[in-house]
């Protein structure tokens, strides 16, 4: 990997001089998400280092064992020892355990303040990965300052004004998808390494034809979901998933079937096992539902349910014509990848502000509101996504897919912003905690 190397003699003495055996730690919020998409990272920076850079990734008993039991990242990742090794921290949950309190980001924003004190201690450069959308940390970044202005009734985490101040940022885009915002947040955090496509840069870089042997999952695939796909016209079945976190009442999950079903197109729908609540939020252990016959035969007629799937190779399907989902950050990313429009169903975090740019700036999809979900609404904007506007919305979704195509390949922007950041990693060409990030 000569191409990606800038040879760097002379270091400023506010930085590392180059290491002969690089040390990088990454340690992902535990949920599925942000651990996907680290191990991405951890499988880039293994392969296209030309020095020995060691990885050791930082994770919980619970995620580690999930990992072991349903993915291939563990034997994946072991081909890279004594380069890459797994640490764990214990959690307090069981092997078969599933989490009841879900963080939020803002105690994610807590755990980086813990970091950044860990880094200082040490004297080392600290890089966060943003694993939210730009469009949600450019609000994120905004708020002290909507602090001062009085426009916002509430207090807000100190740590939030030194977030900018880590010495790098990686965010999961590429730099076509963004508006002027992102130019605003590379002003205030100046060293950002925009890499995405995260999946397809990896696909493009090292994997090529063998991305389908990747998987980082948390539960386990049922991959007869892609027989039944390969049985199905072209842009005709709607893919259905809300993720790994996200949960619906019984109410809820019943007026998705039924639009599902009244529309009359064909769906692969993801039910995620402990993915449904009482209406007290408490989880619903006994989830064997009755289900109407109508349902039922209508599923029959032109449905696929499985408890989880392969979601990179589902979006990448031929048969697949829409994607209804959560409107998390990953998700988002793997559908404009593929070019599919979405009907975006937000839950929390970055979903709202992820739903608005995708229908109203990007427009590539339809909003449903998460607090308007009854099986009328959700007829119409399946008919309208699939029928409709379907020519529309897929034209404008293989135009955003050819620019995250562009942004990969070589001399692509996150082509060249990868290589930086693995060149600043081997040459450890971070400035010092302690010369950047001072006590507020």
């Amino acid at each position: 990997m000569e191409d990606h190397l800038t040879k760097y003699t002379n270091p400023s003495p506010n930085f590392h001089t180059p290491s002969p055996s690089p040390h990088v730690v990454i340690f992902p919020l535990p949920i599925q998400a942000p651990v996907n998409c680290m191990l991405k990272l951890a499988d880039l920076i293994l392969s296209l280092s030309p020095a020995a850079v060691s990885v050791t990734f930082l994770t919980t008993d619970y995620i580690h064992h999930r990992l072991v039991l349903n993915s291939n990242a563990a034997a994946r990742l072991v081909h890279y020892k004594p380069h890459f090794r797994f640490e764990t921290v214990p959690d307090g949950l069981g092997p078969d355990e599933i989490p009841r309190n879900v963080p939020l980001l803002t105690i994610s924003l807590e755990a980086q303040a813990q970091t950044e004190e860990v880094a200082k201690e040490l004297n080392v450069p600290l890089v966060y990965f943003d694993t939210i959308s730009p469009c949600c940390l450019w609000t994120l970044l905004c708020i002290p300052n909507m602090l001062k202005a009085a426009d916002l009734p509430f207090q807000v985490l100190k740590k939030v004004q030194n977030f900018p101040k880590a010495q790098g940022h990686i965010i999961d885009t590429f730099d076509k998808l963004e508006g002027d915002y992102f130019t605003h947040v590379r002003a205030l955090c100046p060293n950002v390494y925009d890499i995405g496509p995260l999946h397809l840069n990896l696909k493009c870089r090292i994997q090529q034809e063998t991305t389908k042997s990747i998987s980082n999952s948390l539960w386990q695939e049922d991959r007869s979901c892609l027989a039944w796909l390969d049985a199905q016209p072209s842009k005709s079945v709607l893919f259905v998933s809300i993720g790994s976190i996200a949960s619906l009442t019984k109410q809820q999950l019943m007026e998705i079937w039924y639009g599902l079903v009244n529309s009359k197109t064909r769906f692969l729908w993801v039910q995620r096992p402990g993915s449904i609540i009482e209406l007290n939020g408490k989880i619903e252990m006994n989830q064997n539902l009755e289900i109407p016959e109508d349902v039922v035969e209508g599923t029959k007629a032109r449905g696929c349910i499985v408890s989880w799937a392969p979601q990179e190779e589902v979006l990448a399907h031929g048969a697949i014509g829409g994607f209804l989902t959560h409107s998390g950050w990953n998700s988002t990313l793997e559908s404009i990848a593929t070019g599919v429009p979405m009907i975006c169903w937000p839950f929390r975090i970055d979903q709202p502000a992820n739903s608005r740019v995708v229908t109203e700036l990007w427009k590539i999809g339809l909003d449903m509101n998460k607090d308007n979900c009854n099986r009328v609404v959700v007829e119409k904007l399946i008919k309208n996504l699939m029928e409709t506007r379907r020519d529309e919305l897929s034209k404008r979704a293989r135009e955003m897919a050819k620019l995250a195509a562009q942004a990969v390949a070589k001399d692509g922007t996150s082509y060249h912003s990868l290589n930086r950041l693995i060149d600043d990693i081997v040459f450890m060409r971070f400035p010092l905690l302690n010369n950047s990030l001072q006590t507020e």
